[in-house]
This record gives structure tokens, sequence and C-alpha cells, in this order.
């Protein structure tokens, strides 16, 4: 069967060849000669068979339309989960101390302080009544001169709770009997009760002196000790 084959074959060799070119050349007329460049349109093309990539780049371009309008806006979305919890932060700094309330009591008008033969007795010019606690006490005093031969002197106490905490005084020489003197207190109290604090003012006899404007404040201060 096979040498018969190959004798079929070997005598119809030539015939077999030309057979081949003739269908080759066919072919080839076909796709050059039969479709020329440009010649395939809209009745050649079957629907749906094109793909985007058998477009040219210009071509696919004008595929796209004019934008369209803005969608409404869609409804909010459920809430995420919440995060963990960050890193404790340093602590800060301690901030300065705070005053809390403050009182106040103010004379104003003239007062003849205490005179003491041979000496000075002071007594309570105005007095300020607190709770326990400590407190950042001020004092004002406008000292008069009064009369005599031999000019004027006044000394000023700050007392809390009996206690002295700040002393301060005015001396006037002899013909000075015009010149107002102001005298400042300062002291930081801490009452363990209840109690006053007073601005005592006194006098030598021979020397009278009033005073006058006299304010005490106390403003509570929480941290001190």
């Amino acid at each position: 069967m096979l040498g018969r084959t190959l004798r079929h074959v070997s005598r119809n060799l030539v015939a077999y060849v030309a057979l081949i070119i003739a269908l080759s050349s066919t072919s080839y007329a076909a796709a050059t000669n039969l479709l020329p460049r440009n010649s395939v349109g809209t009745k050649q093309v079957i629907n749906n068979s094109l793909l985007l990539k058998d477009f040219e780049k210009s071509q696919r371009l004008k595929l796209h339309g004019p934008r369209g309008l803005r969608g409404a806006r869609g409804a909010q979305g459920v809430q995420g989960l919440m995060g963990p919890q960050g890193v404790k932060g340093d602590t800060g700094a301690q901030g300065p101390p705070g005053m809390v309330s403050a009182s106040s009591v103010y004379r104003p008008e003239s007062v003849s302080v205490c005179a003491s033969l041979g000496g000075v007795a002071r007594c309570p010019v105005v007095v300020l009544s607190l709770n326990a606690g400590g407190y950042a006490v001020f004092g004002r005093i406008h000292v008069v001169p009064g009369g005599g031969p031999n000019g004027a002197f006044a000394d000023c106490l700050l007392v809390a709770a009996g206690n002295t905490v700040d002393d301060d005084n005015a001396v006037f020489p002899p013909g000075d009997m015009s010149d107002t003197r102001t005298l400042f207190l300062t002291s930081l109290v801490k009452l363990t009760s209840a109690a006053n604090v007073s601005i005592n003012c006194g006098t030598n006899i021979d020397r009278p002196s009033s005073v006058s404007g006299t304010r005490i404040t106390a403003v509570e201060v929480t941290t001190l000790k």
C-alpha cells in the first residue's frame, strides 16, 4: 500500500506543486485585489463582531460622548468601627496657682488712730472676717498727719488671727503737716479656722495722726500650703 502511494506521488509531483502554487496565488489575490484597503463597509461586518482594538485610536476617542450630568448624592454609609485607643500623652506642666474668690472691706472716711502716752497703742481700723483656708492679704492705708510741735508719727500692722504678719509706718517731720503718706501691707496667711484679719494703727499722743481710705483685701489661694 505504501509503495503504491509513493509511486503515485512521484509520478504526479509536478501536478501537486502546480496545484499548491495555484491555491496560494488565489488566496493572495483574494487578500489584495478582491479586498483592497478600506473596502470593508457596514454591510460586510457582522453585528457585534468587532472589538475595541479593531478601531484606530482616533476612532476610539470619537466613541466617548459628552460628560453626563452629575448624579444625586448617595446615602451616607454606615459608621465605621471605633479605632484603638491612642497612647497616653505626657503630663503637662503645672499651671500657676488659681484664685477662687476675693473678699474686701473699704473704709473711705478719716479715722483718728489710737494714741498712748509714752508709746504707740494700735487699735483695729478695718476688720475682715474669713473662713478657714489660705489667703493672699493686701492692705492700703492713707496716713494724714496731725498737728503738734514734734511732727507726726503713725504705725500700722496687718494682723491675722491675732498674729502680726506685716508692719509699715509713716514719720512726718515737724512742720510737714500736709503730705499724706500711703502705707502698703501684704502677706500670705493660712487660717486653720474662721478668724479675723485686720489693719491696726496707732500714734503717739503728742504727735496725733489719722488714717483714711483704708482697704483690706483677701484673695483665697487654693494651693497655699
